[in-house]
């Protein structure tokens, strides 16, 4: 074999090998770029879901933090309103005691009437004696009867019924706290609710 032929085939090796070369250069390019865009798929994606969690937990905290508040001003404006509705249910038994208090003597007659018929439901059987202030004592012994009755200067805007050990109270203060929630329902009738 001459030179020439060993040369042509040397070259033609090295035109084979770097061919192949060439072919396995290129096809580890291709297999490292698409393991390098797998990897860089992969590290967005987890990117994103971090992005998309850390936002989630964000929200949320946000909306427990406002739903607390809205619960803190909700319990408050609750509060408020029972102590402004208690102060106007105050407000206006206490001028409904004054009026009752000071009724012309036909109507103070009705409203002591009123009182001693609630008083006898508790017992209607029994006899009792009737307690009342001296300046009502001709009012109630009208409404009384037969009844024994008792004047006494302790005895405020009523009358007490006495028997042993037993008192049945019936008095305006008594009569306004039994009808308290009658006078809510028409204040809200009227101007609608607290």
């Amino acid at each position: 074999m001459s030179e020439n032929d060993i040369e042509t085939k040397l070259e033609t090796f090295f035109a084979v090998f770097r061919k192949r070369l060439e072919e396995k250069k290129e096809e580890l390019r291709k297999k490292y770029e698409q393991l390098l865009n797998a990897e860089k798929e992969r590290i967005e994606k987890e990117i994103v879901e971090f992005e998309t969690s850390t936002m989630k937990k964000a929200e949320m905290e946000a909306k427990r933090m406002i739903d607390k508040e809205i619960s803190k001003l909700t319990a408050e404006l609750r509060r408020e309103k029972i102590i402004y509705k208690n102060k106007l249910i105050t407000e206006i038994l206490s001028r409904l005691k004054e009026k009752l208090m000071n009724l012309p003597p036909e109507r103070k007659k009705l409203l002591y009437k009123k009182l001693y018929e609630e008083a006898r439901r508790v017992a209607p059987d029994e006899n009792f004696t009737v307690y009342c202030n001296p300046n009502d004592l001709g009012i109630v012994s009208e409404i009384v009867g037969g009844e024994k009755i008792v004047s006494d200067p302790n005895v405020r805007e009523g009358i007490l019924l006495k028997k042993d050990r037993m008192l049945v109270r019936s008095t305006i203060d008594t009569f306004l706290e039994d009808r308290k929630e009658a006078i809510y329902d028409i204040i809200v009738k009227k101007v609608g609710e607290i």
